[in-house]
């Protein structure tokens, strides 16, 4: 089962002018483990955040368990986040 999957996301903080993420495509089969490495800036609290649902991203970018993050909203990402 995929537990993580990433497909062209593409996420622009305010104001700023080239890309913070453009992930083409990851995936990640559940109990499998990825190091995220990069300098400050490169964008890895930005992707975490982009998962967890607390920065917008375009439905259909991440699916968790084959949710799509970018559908849900509102109040329904914070019920997302505690499941």
């Amino acid at each position: 089962m995929t537990a993580l999957h990433v497909q062209n996301l593409t996420f622009n903080w305010p104001r700023s002018e080239n890309a913070t993420l453009r992930i083409p495509n990851l995936s990640l089969a559940q109990g499998e483990r990825i190091f995220l490495f990069g300098p400050s800036g490169s964008g890895k609290s930005t992707l975490l955040s982009a998962i967890a649902g607390v920065v917008d991203v375009a439905p259909g970018a991440i699916q968790i368990a084959e949710k799509d993050v970018g559908a849900v909203k509102g109040g329904a990402r914070d019920r997302f986040r505690v499941d």
